[in-house]
């Protein structure tokens, strides 16, 4: 009885909703251009002109407080960041880890 027991408790934990996938993040090193900020998040475009929108959290080596009186729309910075998984509430690529101003 006992091995039926752990044999079926085994199996139940193997398929079960409750198991949590680690997400890959990667993390990125890219040459943006600064568009604007607006409602949390940072537009950028790069070389391709194809848009990047971050946003900042605790993590983040930055003042966010910089980019969002949207003083320094045009310029270049290196930009660190790492992906996240998008959802359905958010429409960020990822956050910021830090950035530096090309000059």
């Amino acid at each position: 009885m006992k091995t039926i027991l752990i044999l079926f408790s085994t199996i139940l934990l193997g398929v079960s909703p409750f198991i949590t996938k680690e997400n890959s993040k990667e993390a990125f090193t890219e040459h943006l251009t600064f568009d604007a900020y607006e409602g949390g998040y940072f537009f950028f475009t790069d070389g391709d002109n194809e848009p990047r929108v971050l946003e900042i959290d605790a993590t983040t080596s930055i003042n966010g407080k910089l980019l969002t009186k949207n003083d320094n729309v045009g310029l270049e910075y290196l930009v660190h960041y790492k992906t996240i998984e998008k959802s359905e509430d958010s429409s960020s690529d990822g956050i910021i880890l830090h950035l530096e101003v090309i000059e």
